[in-house]
């Protein structure tokens, strides 16, 4: 029994270890590969750190609370740079956090807007902040107008965070062509890139009306995905911990069928991916790090027994030989 408790401690360890090393450039994507499919249990634990790992970071401000004042201080990140803290206890290197302090971008006092405004960034992002405390965290190649009294947003490409706060006099609307997003008082990721719409509630819940459809009511913990090509408008569970992960430069997937995780990855690594409908439910659970998204596509078949076939920026995901 000792034993067995011992190669579990060593499996951790590893699948830690990995965990850490996918951060950086230079990852080794097959050997991670390679590690993975060399035992049932190494994903499996990979997978528990990942998630755990996720977990901690949601939680984050609630655990620096806890952190005795006297601590050592750590030095400030450069601007713009990740703040991580890592404690590593019990069984050798068990995993026990990690925390990311992400530098926000500079916001913008809503008594600034005109009429409307239209905000567009390049690779970074920003954060737009509401007269009512509510805001709105708009991520990198993205585009919103939003109009001067606060009730109406029309996106048009790209990804953002919304933390609005709830206020029943007040009928918000945000428009992106492909669907309408009402009842607002909720935290929720919108996601617009045609022809895919998603929206995913992290708190709270919210109306979102397909253009020539009918209200469909999303709650905490689910995500709507829009194909606007075949007209699909698809619910899925999505851990509300996964919701605003992008923040943090993560993608986030508890038992998420590939399909989803494509989408995604299209997005940020600025490929057309389609996904071999023999294998489009095939489930993830992990953590991608987005980075510059040129990485992401080998991080998904390292994870799954998957390959990508390329042709120019036209990638599709089958089944591995």
């Amino acid at each position: 029994m000792e034993g067995i408790e011992q190669e579990d401690a060593q499996i951790r360890d590893e699948a830690a270890g990995w965990h850490v090393a996918s951060a950086s450039d230079e990852m080794d994507w097959e050997a991670f590969a390679d590690w993975l499919e060399r035992d049932p249990r190494h994903r499996d634990a990979y997978d528990s750190v990942a998630l755990l790992d996720q977990e901690i970071e949601a939680s984050r401000d609630a655990i620096l609370t806890l952190i005795p004042a006297n601590d050592v201080e750590e030095p400030e990140p450069a601007a713009g740079k990740p703040h991580r803290r890592r404690w590593w206890a019990g069984g050798g290197l068990a995993l026990a956090a990690c925390l990311a302090l992400v530098a926000m971008p500079q916001q913008m006092p809503f008594g600034q807007h005109s009429s409307s405004s239209t905000y567009r960034t390049a690779d970074a992002g920003r954060t737009i902040a509401l007269r009512d405390g509510s805001s709105i965290a708009l991520g990198g190649k993205s585009e919103l107008v939003l109009a001067d009294a606060g009730d109406s947003i029309r996106m048009t490409g790209g990804i953002a965070h919304f933390d609005i706060r709830h206020d029943p006099s007040r009928q918000m609307v945000i428009d992106t062509g492909s669907v309408q997003i009402r009842d607002i008082g909720t935290q929720f990721d919108l996601i617009v890139a045609p022809p895919h719409t998603t929206v995913a509630v992290s708190e709270g819940r919210l109306s979102v009306t397909p253009r020539d459809g009918s209200p469909i009511m999303l709650t905490a913990g689910h995500r709507l995905d829009l194909d606007e090509e075949s007209g699909d408008a698809t619910i899925r569970q999505a851990p509300t911990a996964s919701v605003g992960s992008w923040r943090q430069g993560r993608l986030v997937y508890d038992n998420s069928p590939l399909a989803l995780v494509a989408i995604d990855v299209g997005r940020y690594s600025g490929q057309r991916i389609s996904v071999d409908p023999q294998i489009a439910d095939l489930r993830m659970s992990g953590v991608l790090n987005i980075g510059d998204g040129s990485k992401l596509l080998s991080q998904v078949t390292a994870l799954l027994p998957v390959r990508a076939d390329t042709q120019g920026k036209t990638v599709r995901l089958v089944a591995a030989r």
